[in-house]
């Protein structure tokens, strides 16, 4: 039902009009009757109605002052004018206040009939469209905090980095969300050591540890108007903070952090672990903190888990370009040659330690360590001990490899691995003779390049006589000390002549030849082409 209220000066026409028209049966009720356009107003303001009809000419207040007051104070009042006049400004003015209706007197009952039920067509589409409006509200409400989500995550990743600064202000209050502030910053959390607990909750997805931090912080952040905390794509607890100085949000978000980390390592057995963005000025520009709080959690691999890691912190460290560790894989694989647990351990740490100083990235150290199993299974290649099955075994340690968290848990990996092979290689290895003899090939390894290398010096170094050492070593190797040598000196000339632009009596100087003719007789002896001849075939750099 529609509510209804009748105004007319005239009693006959009031009581005609309300007493004549079937209100119930058109869609409608009739509110009430007024003589003037004065008590009209006050009735409206008391009880408002869905629809006016009203006589246009009455003391105090007429018909077209009483619809400019609706059309003002009762936008969704419908009006229509009753009027014994056909001027043409009446209808011009009813028009101006939006009047639904202007009606000529006398009116007929079915004429004011057709009327009302073109006026109730009009009166349900707007309740129609007023109702579904109010459903979207609710619907929207109720969906608000996944709207807010969407939008931060939109914001973090850079998609709204070319709107103005107002603009994501503008959006931000759409959904009642009000920061405010001189800087800006982004830190986000990852859960760790998951594992137990979901073994321990069996009933529990595994999205549930996410959302337990998420939970807990967005409990701490909620009395603090300039902290947001959603989940972002990753499934990781994100907050964006504003404030007045870097220090305050770096206190904030300490603070943030360490209650959270107290309650659910007390309560669930849970980690977390902490990346801290830079600081940025503008809204605009907070997708370039969510990155480097992001960059700053890949530390963790280096640092480990269960800690604060602000990006800032790494960027200032005296970052060394060069991640040459060369030097540390080979006494790594002499260690594992000679299969001493001790030397291994030492020489593992000493690569972890360095690894640290570099500040590599994840990515960067799974190379130097790929690097390390390469030269690992090389030592079993170069003796023919590597087994069927091999590669195999090889891949799937490289799968482990990267399921590894720290630096920590890569290192003790390795070490297993190069027992592994030390004890193959120890198997092989009959007797101290043969020790010697692995020693004598990293000599060679080492001093090739000395001119002045013999079998005299050597076994000086190394404290064996060079009537046995001849001995033994042709025995395990198969080849002369002076055919190693020799063996080792053109493998490098071979190298250098294929990929560098050394003249050749630099390289044989570099291989340890001080006669470049000398060099050259045996550069030809071994490999039946002149060094020339060799580099125009296989070196572009020197045809």
């Amino acid at each position: 039902m529609y509510e209804v209220l009748l105004v007319d000066d005239e009693a006959l026409v009031r009581d005609a009009i309300s007493t004549n028209m079937k209100w119930g049966e058109l869609g409608y009720h009739l509110a009430g009757t007024c003589k003037n356009g004065k008590e009209a107003m006050e009735f409206l303001d008391g009880s408002p109605v869905d629809l006016v009809i009203t006589d246009i000419c009455m003391p105090f207040v007429d018909g077209l002052s009483l619809s400019r007051h609706i059309y003002e104070n009762h936008a969704e009042t419908k009006v229509i004018l009753l009027s014994g006049y056909n001027e043409f400004e009446y209808a011009k003015t009813a028009v101006k206040y939006q009047v639904m209706e202007y009606v000529l007197k006398p009116v007929t009952v079915a004429e004011l009939n057709e009327i009302l039920l073109r006026v109730k067509e009009t009166l349900c589409e707007e309740r129609r469209k007023k109702d579904s409006l109010k459903k979207l509200v609710l619907a929207y409400q109720k969906n608000l905090p996944i709207l807010r989500t969407r939008y931060l995550n939109q914001l973090v990743q850079g998609i709204h980095k070319g709107q103005s600064e107002i603009m994501i202000h503008n959006k931000l209050k759409e959904l009642n969300i009000d920061v405010t502030g001189q800087v800006f910053i982004i830190a986000n959390l990852v859960v760790e050591n998951t594992e137990e607990f979901l073994k321990l909750t069996p009933e529990a997805t595994k999205e549930l540890p996410a959302f337990i931090i998420f939970n807990i912080l967005e409990e701490i952040a909620c009395q603090d108007a300039d902290t947001l905390v959603f989940q972002d794509i990753n499934n990781a607890t994100a907050i964006l903070l504003c404030g007045l100085s870097e220090a305050e949000l770096l206190s904030k978000v300490n603070t943030m952090y360490e209650s959270c980390r107290h309650i659910v390592l007390e309560n669930f057995k849970l980690g977390v672990t902490l990346g801290i963005g830079n600081v940025v000025n503008r809204l605009t520009k907070v997708h370039k903190s969510y990155e480097t709080a992001l960059a700053a959690l890949e530390y963790r691999f280096l640092y480990g888990s269960g800690r604060a890691l602000y990006i800032k912190d790494f960027e200032e460290m005296d970052l060394v370009k060069n991640m040459d560790i060369g030097d540390l894989v080979k006494k790594l694989t002499l260690a594992v040659k000679l299969d001493s647990e001790e030397e291994i351990t030492k020489a593992l740490t000493d690569i972890a330690a360095r690894l640290r100083r570099l500040v590599l990235s994840p990515g960067r150290i799974y190379i130097c360590v790929q690097n390390i199993i390469v030269a690992l299974h090389n030592l079993l290649d170069n003796l023919n001990l590597a087994e069927d099955g091999f590669p195999e075994k090889q891949n799937e340690l490289l799968k482990v490899l990267y399921q590894k968290k720290t630096l920590e848990e890569v290192e003790e990996l390795l070490r297993e691995y190069c027992l592994y092979i030390g004890k193959i290689l120890s198997e092989h290895r009959d007797s101290f003779c043969k020790k010697q003899a692995i020693i004598a090939k990293d000599y060679i390894e080492e001093h090739y390049g000395n001119t002045e290398l013999t079998l005299q010096t050597m076994c000086s170094d190394l404290a064996i006589s060079m009537s046995y050492f001849s001995t033994i070593f042709k025995r395990y190797t198969g080849e002369t000390f002076i055919e190693a040598l020799t063996k080792k000196r053109m493998q490098i000339s071979m190298e250098l002549l294929s990929n560098t632009t050394f003249k050749v009596y630099e390289i044989a100087e570099k291989v340890g030849f001080a006669d470049p003719h000398y060099f050259a007789i045996t550069f030809k002896k071994f490999t039946g082409m002149t060094p020339k001849e060799y580099a125009k075939k296989k070196g572009p750099a020197h045809a």
